[in-house]
């Protein structure tokens, strides 16, 4: 019975583990995406043209 929870619980700890490695991921696209909108308006903007 002991074999068993512990071989469950390091089941949850490794599929938590691939999600926090996945939410990590998602969040650096989104930091990523957000960087080129910002560089995008800051160089489309008449302000840095001139």
């Amino acid at each position: 019975v002991a074999a068993a929870l512990v071989e469950r619980q390091a089941r949850q700890e490794e599929a938590f583990q691939g999600f926090t490695t996945q939410l990590l991921v998602v969040l650096a696209l989104l930091l990523v995406a957000l960087m080129a909108v910002v560089l995008y308006s800051l160089l489309a903007s008449p302000s840095m043209r001139a």
